[in-house]
């Protein structure tokens, strides 16, 4: 019988035809660094229009805790679009866990740096598998030459 044991071909039901089998479900996404987030405050349009089109692709947007107090801590006038940004629909705020902090640490020292923020958002990228949305590539390939990166430009 088509669809049992293990068997994708379609079985109609109900006028339509499904798989035995669920479909896959992913999420796609970016990393936002703190480059992305400055950008955002300066309202730059690259970025805006990055968070206009997530509905429509179904993107999601991690932004790491760390990223939002740097930027808090080198422009603090800019905290109404930075909290805009924080709450946007397609934006998930992100705490880094003791695991995460272990992976950044291992990261930094086998790169012989010290930029937390770049090298949690280079450990997010490698555990997700998604690029990061930066306004300076150079900061996260001094972690690893090879983090995929968008550059905002």
């Amino acid at each position: 019988m088509a669809g049992r044991g293990g068997d994708p071909s379609p079985v109609p039901r109900g006028g339509c035809l499904l798989t035995e089998q669920p479909p896959s479900l992913l999420v796609g996404g970016w990393i936002l660094d703190a480059g992305a987030v400055a950008s955002w405050t300066a309202g730059e349009l690259a970025i805006q229009s990055w968070l206009a089109v997530a509905p429509v692709l179904g993107l999601t947007f991690l932004l790491p805790e760390l990223a939002v107090t740097e930027t808090h801590t080198l422009r603090p006038h800019a905290g109404v679009a930075v909290d805009e940004l924080v709450t946007h629909p397609h934006v998930v705020l992100t705490q880094m866990s003791p695991a995460d902090a272990a992976g950044v640490e291992d990261l930094l020292a086998a790169s012989r740096t010290f930029d937390v923020m770049a090298g949690w958002v280079v450990h997010l990228c490698r555990q997700r598998g998604w690029n990061a949305l930066t306004t300076d590539p150079g900061r996260l390939q001094r972690i690893d030459p090879q983090v995929p990166t968008e550059l905002l430009l």
